[in-house]
């Protein structure tokens, strides 16, 4: 997932590229939707926001402009204006065939935006290691670490969009359980593993609690890790 930090009042541009789509180009049209969950694949009709046609939905008319990119075949972007911290939070490209009138490809991760000042958790896409040694997955939180509590590392499930699938441990100190520990608890909630494996090749979650709100806060993307 790409993750751009964007201003109330502002303007961001979302590009949206595809290679050969098995299929004439003039027979082809880009939709773009917005989404809550991590992937573009679980978008539906009702999400769309600007259509095959053009048609924008109430929420972003006069502030959604579509273009193609007159140097790059098979490139087109989004600018929305005017951003409000409702939009979004995710905004996902789709193929559309205006032959058959159907979607035949979605864009696989959603691009997601976020605003200063809210409250948040972000993970990379993927992190590569080598079996035997150890790796660390970063957990980056957008506020006060310091105030955070409790944190809780899971195995994720992607095809569910689930993070809380498996959890592996939770961390109130610093304390390391078998090969998992916490890289800093009171600066770096990053998790460490030690002794990898190839069965350690697997997607993780962030979760932590904070002492400024008794609700856990999520990450909004999981890690996926390659073990070689």
């Amino acid at each position: 997932m790409t993750t751009r930090t964007v201003q109330s009042g502002g303007s961001v541009t979302i590009p949206c590229s595809y290679s050969n789509p098995g299929k004439p180009d003039e027979d082809v049209r880009v939709i773009w939707g917005e989404i809550d969950q991590e992937y573009c694949s679980s978008a539906t009709a009702e999400d769309t926001i600007i259509s095959h046609s053009g048609n924008v939905t109430e929420k972003y008319k006069g502030r959604l402009y579509r273009e193609k990119d007159p140097n790059r075949n098979r490139t087109e972007y989004i600018t929305i204006t005017g951003l409000e911290p409702t939009d979004g939070p995710r905004f996902c490209c789709q193929l559309y065939d205006i032959r058959y009138g159907h979607i035949f490809k979605d864009s696989r991760l959603a691009t997601l935006l976020q605003f200063p000042g809210t409250e948040y958790i972000t993970q990379l896409d993927e992190v590569m290691a080598v079996s035997g040694g150890e790796v660390i997955i970063p957990c980056y939180y957008s506020k006060d670490i310091s105030d955070i509590t409790n944190v809780t590392w899971y195995f994720a499930d992607r095809e569910t969009n689930d993070c809380t699938h498996t959890r592996i441990q939770e961390w109130s100190n610093a304390h390391q359980y078998d090969r998992y520990s916490l890289v800093n608890f009171t600066q770096d909630i990053s998790l460490r593993i030690h002794k990898l494996h190839v069965n350690d090749e697997r997607s993780y979650c962030c979760v932590i609690s904070t002492s400024t709100t008794r609700a856990t806060l999520k990450s909004e993307q999981f890690t996926r890790l390659v073990v070689a």
